[in-house]
């Protein structure tokens, strides 16, 4: 087996007789992803104060998927390691997505069960170099650690046009997620001419977790997630508690009309069963013409109807965004096009 050139360690205690394994963990990652594309490998240290009979898997917050390392394993007292092998995983082709670790420890006929996503994560990770192409709608960026990764496109006055990713694992380095250049609802295309920008939020994996990325064997966003008990408590960003599977971007169906007394006239009627289920009368609204005049009011009603004075229009094609801000980051969008004769 080939020299190991980073290492990913895992240090737990186990209290002496039959009690518990200990809930502190003190770890040190070099990095934290198993690439199936390379000869990829991850080690992890352990130390047990008494021998003991352990079982060791890893399990995929995306879907619940696990794979046993080994089972029930006579160890003694002191320090293990255990190598994780992309080349010897690839037979039995896990599927790729975050993966933390669980052990079953039985000492003296007492089970007991851990697992390694305690740890604090979802801090807020600086994007680097990114750059939104509107001609291929490619968005390149540089992650400079693996994390679960957030991507919207909008505009600089804040307004968002279209969520593209909801909570997607990627691995350090250069990234890439194309957009089609449509809004949210699919229907308008939004002109290069307004200067679209591309928003990426990143947030760190738990520190004890790893990225498995198997080309062969994609991550299934259809599953159910698979986070472990309270897992959230442990995350740092309010925003990184949302779960994988939550819906964060909608489509807001409205009608939009000029007025003659340089006024728009917005119509909100009955939305789709998504919106209908999270939407809170606690909300804002964010409405942007031509990425220029922005207005912001507090608490709409959905469905419902609205005149708001836009004065400085020109004869001509314009374009409206209008963003309603919803619980838990998730944003519903609608995008329209109206004329002024």
């Amino acid at each position: 087996m080939k020299t190991v050139s980073y290492y990913f360690v895992l240090i737990f205690f186990i209290l002496l007789g039959s009690r518990a394994f200990s809930q502190k963990l003190n770890v040190e990652l070099s990095k934290n992803y198993l690439n199936f594309q390379s000869s990829d490998s991850l080690i992890y240290k352990f130390y047990l104060d008494k021998s003991t009979t352990t079982s060791i898997r890893f399990v995929n917050v995306y879907g619940g998927e696990a794979f046993v390392f080994e089972k029930n394993k006579i160890r003694r007292r002191g320090w293990h390691e255990v190598m994780l092998h992309a080349d010897s995983l690839k037979a039995s082709n896990p599927s790729s997505g975050v993966y933390y670790l669980e052990v079953i420890g039985k000492k003296n006929e007492s089970i007991h069960e851990f697992n390694s996503f305690h740890k604090p994560w979802g801090q807020t990770v600086d994007v680097s170099d990114l750059k939104l192409n509107n001609e291929t709608g490619e968005i390149s960026y540089m992650l400079p650690k693996t994390c679960f990764v957030k991507a919207r496109v909008g505009f600089e006055n804040g307004s968002f046009v279209k969520t593209l990713l909801g909570l997607v694992p990627q691995m350090k380095g250069q990234n890439m997620v194309f957009w089609d250049g449509k809004d949210q609802s699919n229907k308008v295309n939004i002109e290069s001419e307004l200067n679209p920008v591309a928003q990426i939020i990143a947030y760190a994996l738990p520190s004890t977790a790893f990225y498995l990325f198997n080309p062969n064997h994609l991550v299934d966003y259809s599953l159910e997630e698979a986070y472990p008990d309270k897992w959230s408590k442990y995350a740092l960003n309010p925003y990184a508690k949302i779960g994988w599977k939550t819906k964060l971007g909608f489509s807001l169906d409205y009608d939009v009309s000029a007025n003659p007394d340089t006024t728009l006239t917005f119509s909100f009627p009955d939305q789709n069963a998504d919106f209908v289920g999270v939407f809170n009368p606690e909300n804002e609204i964010y409405i942007s013409v031509d990425n220029e005049f922005i207005v912001e009011n507090p608490n709409i009603l959905v469905p419902g109807n609205y005149t708001i004075a836009f004065p400085k229009l020109q004869k001509g094609k314009h374009t409206v965004i209008v963003n309603i801000i919803l619980p838990e980051n998730r944003i519903a969008t609608g995008t329209s096009e109206f004329f002024i004769d």
